[in-house]
């Protein structure tokens, strides 16, 4: 089975991650059947503490030992015990199977992801500020401080209130409103920013009632001795800025909506030369709408920037296989097979794409190019 969308999103912000900064990440991994304590000595300045792969461990931070950030990733049967400070006062962990991870210090932005059986100890209520989960079958929150406030719940739970919800997707946030846990779904605005329905629904109260106002403001006036003297156009400016501020609710993006703002990232990276980035944003985009071959073709045009073209002409085919008439596909298809020294097929796709665009000077001139390379390695080869 190929990998899921979200390990394919997962991969690519980590190979992303992986060469834009490894500065202070330490990471542990493949430990088995061990108790290991981490001082700071240790460790290397400003250190982000990666636990990877390790089963049946009792892992340790102590109290004198400060990190930046704490990740625990595919740990089987550990407990992670976390007395130091935390300097973002943040952690995550993911692919995760009985474990616990005990926090006696503030982590205040918890993310949890496509674990089985996890159980999260808080020292201190105080110490606890959001909790934010995807794909979790059995989640065990615990404070040892107020243990009226403990929480199980999961995926499993969730779907019975939310019934649409995906697990590889769908996010849910839990934090003490009004003093009381709370766990709602996350939503994300146009612009991508994350809410919930609770707060769009605020948000969209205040904005009614400032609308409201505003109509209130220009209707007074323009009924005031002042208003009568107002120019008809600029009434209806006055009108039209009370009508904006009516419709300005800032509405819940569709999945449509999201994939156009990524792919506007990704376009904005590419332009910038940030070729790696802009991968990550057109695969955000490519899990959100798997059936927009655009974003395919531009990130295969990232592919072909960073040297990678088998994943290129991966690309380019399914931009084809969505839409068999998009020419940059086509284009795009040849230089892969061109970068592969594969010029006879890459001459029949850049025919293809005259075929469709006879004005493409791109295409005729790689098409000459190919075909001069195509010759030579013919001759190279019978010699």
């Amino acid at each position: 089975m190929g990998e899921s969308k979200r390990e394919m999103l997962k991969r690519v912000k980590e190979e992303y991650e992986g060469t834009s900064s490894k500065a202070n990440q330490f990471l542990v991994e493949h430990l088995e059947s061990t108790t290991k304590t981490f001082s700071q000595k240790d460790l290397p300045e400003l250190p982000v503490l990666h636990l990877k792969n390790n089963k049946n461990c009792e892992l340790i931070i102590p109290e004198e030992t400060k990190i930046v950030k704490l990740l625990v990733e595919d740990c089987h049967n550990c407990t992670v015990t976390l007395n130091g400070k935390v300097a973002t006062e943040v952690a995550e962990v993911w692919s995760c199977n009985d474990t616990t991870v005990i926090l006696c210090s503030a982590v205040k932005t918890l993310q949890v992801d496509l674990c089985k059986e996890l159980t999260v100890k808080f020292s201190l209520k105080s110490n606890f500020g959001s909790l934010v989960q995807a794909g979790i079958y059995g989640l065990h929150l615990r404070f040892a401080d107020s243990p009226s406030e403990d929480m199980d719940t999961d995926f499993t739970a969730l779907k019975e209130q939310y019934p649409d919800i995906n697990d590889q997707t769908d996010q849910f946030i839990t934090r003490l409103i009004d003093g009381v846990l709370c766990t709602e779904q996350i939503v994300r605005l146009k612009n991508e920013f994350p809410t919930t329905m609770r707060e769009q629904n605020a948000f969209e109260q205040e904005q009614t009632k400032n609308a409201e106002a505003m109509e209130d403001a220009v209707r007074q006036m323009l009924g005031s001795s002042i208003g009568e003297q107002v120019a008809n156009s600029d009434q209806r400016k006055l009108e039209e800025l009370a009508e904006a501020v009516s419709g300005d609710k800032g509405g819940i993006a569709t999945k449509e909506d999201r994939a156009d703002y990524k792919k506007n990232q990704g376009n904005d990276a590419f332009k910038a030369g940030n070729h790696l980035q802009a991968t990550v944003f057109y695969t955000e985009a490519i899990v959100l709408t798997p059936d927009n071959h655009i974003v395919y073709s531009n990130r295969c045009a990232c592919f072909l920037k960073t040297g990678e073209y088998g994943k290129a002409l991966q690309d380019a085919e399914k931009s084809l296989e969505l839409d068999p008439s998009f020419v940059k596909g086509h284009f795009r298809k040849g230089l892969s097979l061109s970068a592969l020294e594969r010029y006879d097929e890459a001459g029949q796709c850049f025919a293809k794409t005259l075929e469709l665009d006879p004005k493409n000077k791109d295409a005729k001139n790689s098409l000459q190019m190919v075909q001069m390379k195509h010759a030579r390695k013919m001759r190279e080869m019978a010699s």
